[in-house]
């Protein structure tokens, strides 16, 4: 199915994973309850220019929404009730309760 999901990685119940394809999650990457995750999204660590790994893998709240072909690169948090829109870019912290969208991530929503 083209889904890389190692079995070191952290992830709470209720797991959906919706057309698989492409999908790839750092093994180091701690995932919540009730994550959804959608086709050809990355969820990883970052390479410096010398191609050396730099970083620590996301840390993802519960109740989390990842649309398709999006990316969440780096030592970051994202917090519970949150949505990804599709193509989204995620390099920084996102609040509980957001709703984000674009590249670089932007919240166009919270509560």
């Amino acid at each position: 199915m083209c889904v890389e999901l190692s079995w070191k990685t952290s992830v709470g119940p209720g797991l959906s994973i919706w057309h698989g394809s492409g999908l790839v999650i750092h093994p180091d990457t701690v995932i919540g309850n009730n994550f959804t995750v959608r086709q050809c999204t990355t969820i990883g660590i970052k390479q410096d220019a010398n191609g050396n790994y730099c970083s620590s893998a996301p840390v993802i709240g519960n109740n989390v929404d990842i649309g398709c072909n999006s990316v969440i690169i780096g030592p970051l948090n994202i917090g519970n009730n949150v949505k990804i829109g599709a193509g989204t870019v995620v390099v920084k912290h996102i609040p509980e309760n957001a709703t984000v969208v674009g590249n670089p991530a932007r919240i166009i929503s919270s509560s």
